[in-house]
Parts: structure tokens; sequence; C-alpha cells
């Protein structure tokens, strides 16, 4: 039982690694770019969750396409 536990949590963490990597550092860089930005500039809540919204999606989009033309 444990043997097949093993071999589950190996293929999750192959397969779901990197996605967990790409969605963790978008957040990070969105968050550190929009804290700097609301510091510098008094941004609204409303502006301040929709820059960070776009820039997480955009983080994504441009590492998913990284990993796809590495694989």
């Amino acid at each position: 039982m444990a043997l097949i536990g093993a071999v589950v949590g190996f293929l999750l963490m192959m397969f779901l690694f990197d996605w967990g990597l790409i969605l963790l550092t978008s957040w990070a860089g969105a968050n550190a770019v929009t804290g700097m930005l609301a510091g510098r500039w008094t941004l609204g809540a409303t502006v301040a969750t929709i820059l960070f919204i776009v820039l997480m999606a955009a983080g994504i989009v441009v590492q998913a396409r990284e990993m796809r033309t590495k694989k």
C-alpha cells in the first residue's frame, strides 16, 4: 500500500510541480509589483485587486508558454 502511495505521490509531483511553481512565482511577482505601486501612489482597493489579477494572469501565461516551448 505504501508503494502505491509513493508512486502516486511521485507522479503527482512530477506533473504538478511545474504548475505549482508557476502559480507561486506569478503570485509573488504580482504581489510585489502591486505592493510597490500601492506604496508609491494611492491606489483604491478595486484598482489594486484588478492590477494584481492582471499581473498574475500575465505571469501565468508567459511562464506556461515558456514551459511548453522547453518540453
